[in-house]
């Protein structure tokens, strides 16, 4: 890809990205494997360390994966199936966190590595961001002051430390492997992950598309980041309330604004208005004629 435009490279690894998550992610979700979104983030990781190996001597390589990123976040809210703000929102941050490795110690290993190790922590700050918005500050401290008359802040500290650490230091490693690992563009285009995501695309995505947004919403709510929380919620009420009513309030008010935030994701109009405002350009249009061109290709050997 040497010879071609910046806003032609970048849609292109922008294509490959989006049509590898939908790939990785359908046989994550497939499996129902657990934790499916963090093995999607160290992925993102991955492939935006081959992305900036392969054009490390190129002009704009510090910006290159957050370009890709946003490209790929636009792809997702094109996406007729599912949630979309949410992994929109994941799939931009973590490009933007890269980024910042890679500008600050340039396109290469080192970069990767604060870039990879950065992008991870997302992980942590957007599930308890959502939890946040669901619950609001004051019952999180509620809950919080609860949790500390059981566990000492040193342990949770602790806690939060090391699974923090852990994440970031998979992520390391794996950028460090990738980066060691001999490959070239035509690797990137032959992975098997693509191939899954390209058969993806057809009729599947567009019969799940068809779903009751409203419906959609009830059933994200059975979502172990909305339940435990609201477990434990309800089990703090039981026995710190003396009334019946104020415990039924305060259990299912969560349940209606978790009810009403799922809802909002599922109905947010992202696709319109980035056709509205023209977001993404010809690196978008490119990204679009990739994927177009490899389902072509896909249905031609079928």
């Amino acid at each position: 890809m040497s010879n071609q435009s910046d806003s032609r490279i970048t849609g292109v690894y922008a294509g490959i990205l989006s049509l590898v998550e939908i790939g990785l992610g359908g046989f994550l979700h497939g499996m129902k494997v657990p934790l499916a979104g963090t093995f999607l983030s160290l992925n993102q990781g991955v492939f935006l360390t081959r992305v900036v190996k392969l054009n490390h001597a190129r002009e704009g390589a510090k910006t290159l994966a957050f370009r890709v990123s946003n490209i790929t976040a636009l792809l997702k809210s094109l996406s007729p199936a599912g949630k979309k703000l949410l992994p929109m929102l994941a799939i931009s941050a973590q490009g933007f966190l890269f980024s910042v490795g890679t500008l600050l110690l340039g396109p290469n290993l080192p970069g990767c590595l604060l870039g990879s190790i950065l992008s991870s922590l997302w992980g942590v700050i957007q599930p308890l961001a959502v939890l946040w918005m669901v619950y609001g500050i004051s019952l999180g401290e509620d809950q919080l002051q609860k949790i500390l008359s059981v566990f000492s802040p040193e342990i949770l500290t602790n806690m939060v430390v090391v699974l923090t650490f852990l994440k970031a230091l998979v992520a390391g490693g794996l950028t460090w492997t990738t980066w060691k690992a001999p490959f070239d563009e035509q690797d990137l285009l032959n992975q098997k992950l693509l191939k899954w995501g390209l058969k993806g695309l057809p009729k599947d995505s567009a019969t799940q598309s068809q779903r009751n947004p409203a419906l959609g919403a009830f059933h994200d709510l059975k979502r172990p980041l909305f339940l435990i929380p609201f477990f434990l919620t309800g089990v703090f009420f039981y026995f710190a309330e003396d009334s019946n009513a104020q415990f039924i309030w305060k259990s299912l008010r969560p349940v209606a604004v978790a009810y009403l935030f799922f809802l909002a994701i599922r109905l947010f109009p992202v696709e319109s208005w980035i056709k509205k405002w023209g977001l993404g350009g010809t690196a978008l249009a490119s990204a679009l004629e990739f994927i177009e061109g490899k389902s072509n290709d896909n249905e031609a050997s079928d």
